[in-house]
Parts: C-alpha cells; structure tokens; sequence
C-alpha cells in the first residue's frame, strides 16, 4: 500500500470504531430520563454501549462479502484501548487474532485499513458518568484541546499503526468526522495525505487532499455484532 493513490470515491464501505473502548464506555441516552445512572446502558434506554468486539467469524464473514461483491472497505481502527484506569493498550496486543487476520487481508489488498484515531476519546474524560451522557468526550479531536494535543494523537496513532502494519498509514478518518484546522496542522509531517470525512475543512494550501463520503456508506462494527450476518448482507442488495 506504499504510496497507493485514492481517488474520491475509492471506497464502497466504511466500518468504524475497530478497537476503540468507546464501544464499552460511551453511555448515553436519547431520553433524557435514560441518561440517569444504569438506564444508559444500551439494554436498558441506552444508545451505544456496551458491546463485543467482533471476532474472528464475524471479520471472515465480512472479507468474504466483500470478495464475492468486488467492494473496496476502509477499515477505521482506532491506535489503542484506553481503559477505565487511562492506560492505553494497542490494537494488535489488545485483540491480536483480529489484527492477525486484519493486517493480512490489508496486506492482500481485501481491506484497507486506515488511520481512526489514537482512542477514540478524551482520556480521563471517557469514562461513564452518574446523570448524564459523556458521548460528547468520545471523540479524539475535540476543537477544545490544544494544539499540541492534536499533534500527539496523530502522531502516536500513526506509530502504533504504521509499526503493527509494517507500511505508511495514508488516511485519517477522524471519529465523529470531527477534526479541526489544529488536527489538519498536526498532520503536516506524518505520512497522512488524505483525510476521509463528511466534512471538508482543508485550506487550498495544504498537502491534504480531501476523500469524500458521498458514495461510501460508513457503519459502525456495533450493527454487525448486534445485528449480525443478516447486516453484511444488507450492503450488497
């Protein structure tokens, strides 16, 4: 995948929060009522969280899905596991069967992994709260946090990723597709050109080209484990 060119709509599909903890600890409600105490939880009146990680069946699954119907997939992993004490984990040490079976199939051209931020979270702020949602503080790059914060998500989720794959990482799909100008400076001397989102905020002067999600449909791995096989083979009808 070294210097691969991506041209707009390089992408059918997206599949989103691979190896981020947000799956477990983003609670929150769309009833105001649901926001209290254990009624966040998505059994209850809960909207997101908790659930799996998906296995290795699940992945098979998807890949050959994806083989059969000739579909080109990103998919967005975030760097690292953050858990409820802020140590940080990465991908291919947290759930290495998966990253086994991902880096391969990125490697035989079947998926495309790219770059979804380095947990998917403020950390020290991700964890629940008693009366109230935290989603607003699962996303990496909040306009609130300094530059250089901006700088050091990038720059060590690119480590982890490029290290575990053993290629450049080229794409950043930022979670939430919430990024700002201090997430755009941050990747100045990365080896991210591309910046897969719904929301274009790159200044005409920038190395950064734009990959638009107009005809790629983006998803979380949250519908395949609550939904199951009955989901993947929803995209190709």
């Amino acid at each position: 995948m070294l210097g691969h060119s991506y041209s707009e709509n390089y992408f059918d599909f997206r599949l989103d929060d691979v190896g981020a903890s947000t799956k477990y600890y983003e609670r929150y409600s769309k009833n105001i009522i649901g926001n209290i105490g254990f009624l966040k939880n998505r059994r209850f009146l809960g909207a997101w969280g908790p659930y799996k990680e998906l296995n290795i069946k699940e992945y098979d699954y998807l890949i050959n899905a994806l083989k059969s119907n000739k579909k080109r997939m990103a998919i967005a992993i975030t760097a690292n596991w953050v858990d409820s004490k802020n140590r940080l984990l990465p991908f291919h040490l947290k759930f290495p069967e998966q990253a086994k079976l991902l880096k391969k199939a990125d490697q035989s051209g079947l998926i495309t992994v790219v770059n979804h931020g380095l947990t998917h979270s403020v950390v020290g702020m991700h964890m629940p709260k008693p009366f109230q949602s935290n989603r607003i503080f699962h996303r990496d790059f909040v306009d609130w946090l300094p530059e250089f914060m901006h700088r050091k998500i990038i720059h060590q989720s690119q480590e982890t990723l490029e290290n575990w794959l053993e290629r450049e990482v080229n794409i950043l799909a930022p979670p939430g597709n919430q990024y700002s100008l201090k997430t755009i400076k941050a990747c100045n001397d990365t080896n991210i050109k591309y910046i897969h989102s719904s929301l274009n905020l790159i200044p005409s002067n920038s190395k950064l080209v734009h990959l638009t999600l107009n005809k790629c449909r983006c998803f979380h791995d949250r519908e395949i484990k609550l939904y199951g096989n009955k989901f993947i083979d929803s995209l190709f009808y």
